[in-house]
């Protein structure tokens, strides 16, 4: 876990002969935003948030959500916030408990390339 973030931390491992640990390091680490960057990603968000006005779903509701496939479920919670998130991150609109005991997900904007009405 990445204290300074309160994120989770991705690694990557690379096998092979005659590689350039050094270049390799120095193309991802030119990939990540700067604190200045991270700064403005965060307001774009919560810009967004404030702009979205009231939810279109509330608790109980049922939804499909965009995981690595659209998955149903039930909205749980509104205006979710992890423990961890620090408060100058928004809040999620939607925490939803997915069907077949696959988990709780949290969604990150109230839009439909994210979560929809399910039609049963």
């Amino acid at each position: 876990c990445n204290t300074r973030c309160n994120t989770l931390q991705q690694e990557l491992v690379f096998i092979g002969a005659d590689m350039e640990e050094t270049a390799i390091r120095d193309a991802l680490n030119s990939c990540l935003l700067t604190d200045a960057e991270m700064a403005g990603f965060k307001q774009k968000l919560q810009d967004i948030v404030d702009l979205a006005g009231e939810l279109r779903f509330q608790v109980g509701d049922r939804v499909m959500c965009k995981c690595d496939i659209w998955r149903a479920g039930e909205i749980i919670d509104t205006e979710y916030r992890e423990e961890t998130w620090t408060q100058d991150v928004p809040t999620a609109p939607y925490q939803v408990r997915l069907d077949n005991g696959e988990g709780l997900i949290y969604v990150p904007y109230d839009d439909d390339n994210f979560v929809r009405q399910i039609f049963d």
